[in-house]
């Protein structure tokens, strides 16, 4: 059968380690305002994940993406989802919740 184009078509993660959670959270915002760079992206409300999340939102050729920067401790995750039609938020949300659920807790930034 045919692809729905309302679902997820393909998904991009990365995760990345740094020395303590302050310089993950800084990261985590040169990583952000980088991205925000493409004049395609903004940054939209989201819930919060993490320690520390912001999310990314955009209308490119290939559909509507969606891109979560989250840090939690030492890490930071960067999940981006696009799907054709359709929204992908809900989709890119639960999985980057279930890749934290899948991670030992760690402190809080302070």
């Amino acid at each position: 059968g045919e692809a729905d184009p309302r679902e997820i078509d393909g998904i991009y993660i990365s995760v990345h380690q740094f020395g303590s959670p302050a310089f993950a959270a800084e990261a985590l915002d040169y990583s952000v305002d980088e991205h925000l760079l493409d004049p395609a992206v903004e940054e939209v409300p989201g819930e919060r994940l993490g320690d520390y999340s912001r999310m990314l939102s955009g209308d490119m050729a290939y559909g509507r993406e969606i891109t979560w920067y989250v840090q939690r401790g030492t890490l930071v995750i960067r999940l981006s989802a696009s799907s054709p039609e359709g929204d992908p938020t809900g989709d890119a949300t639960r999985l980057t919740q279930s890749m934290l659920d899948a991670q030992p807790a760690t402190p809080a930034a302070s």
